[in-house]
């Protein structure tokens, strides 16, 4: 994948994060209902803000936030990880129509 130059990272927390993100295409689906029970690993949050962090074609992160639903350690890591991302001189623009007290801290 070629990430094209002045590209923003869209981070959309709108699943369940779950600690490790598995590579299992059937893992969440609810065979008796054929729903499928969409998260997202928090080990794939924090590689793709790094990854971010150092790829010169990303220019920032845009967080689209509402309801995170996860605990609040891991929303402390994803937290921790944006803050040294932020370091690096890229921009963090955060947005959401409502935010849960764990968006908004996250926002902050």
């Amino acid at each position: 994948m070629v990430i094209e130059p002045k590209s923003v990272l869209h981070l959309r927390l709108n699943q369940t994060i779950v600690d490790r993100g598995v590579d299992m295409p059937f893992q969440g689906m609810n065979f008796m209902g054929a729903e499928i029970a969409s998260t997202v690993g928090l080990n794939d949050i924090l590689e793709n803000i790094r990854k971010a962090e150092k790829d010169p074609n990303i220019e920032g992160i845009f967080l689209e936030l509402s309801i995170i639903m996860s605990g609040w350690s891991t929303v402390a890591e994803i937290r921790e990880a944006l803050s040294d991302f932020s370091v690096s001189g890229k921009f963090i623009v955060a947005y959401g129509e409502s935010k849960s007290q764990k968006a908004y801290y996250l926002a902050s």
